[in-house]
């Protein structure tokens, strides 16, 4: 479960007339598959709400993406139907956009999969309210509002 907020609106503006607002598809399971950048390059990720890191990538994403500093061996993994997988973990030269959402350098997670898939995880939706317009496949990623400032003497002995 993510400490980010969920909400459904009944439309949100065409992406042409909001960089935030992005088209999605129904990827596995229905999740939405959205367009992202990553690295400078072009690719189609799907939001995986359950994955706790960040940013989760076939394997074969190595050789056609940078990577920022050194690739080290990650944690062992089960995954259904492939069983034990070894991992590798590193971040990604270059920025990760997803609409408006930005990430310098994202840290990602690198495994075999049955089929190349870029995965967003929670790792990376956790920062922003996550909006779904599903009747027009649309959605926006964006920050959260700013916590209200409390007054300077609420708390205080003697204060308001």
């Amino acid at each position: 479960p993510l400490p980010s907020a969920l909400s459904a609106q009944p439309h949100l503006p065409d992406p042409a007339a909001d960089p935030g607002v992005v088209a999605y598809s129904p990827g596995p399971g229905g999740s939405p598959r959205i367009p992202v950048t990553l690295g400078g390059h072009d690719f189609l990720a799907v939001l995986d709400t359950a994955a706790e890191r960040a940013l989760i990538l076939d394997e074969s994403y190595l050789e056609r993406l940078a990577i920022d500093g050194e690739l080290v061996a990650g944690p062992m993994i089960m995954t259904p139907g492939m069983g034990r997988l070894e991992t590798k973990e590193g971040r990604v030269a270059g920025e990760l956009v997803a609409g408006s959402a930005r990430l310098r350098s994202p840290p990602a997670l690198f495994h075999r999969m049955r089929e190349p898939e870029v995965l967003l995880g929670g790792g990376f939706l956790r920062g922003y309210v996550l909006t779904l317009d599903q009747a027009n496949r649309r959605l926006r990623l964006a920050e959260p509002p700013a916590p209200e400032a409390e007054p300077a003497d609420a708390g205080e002995p003697g204060g308001g």
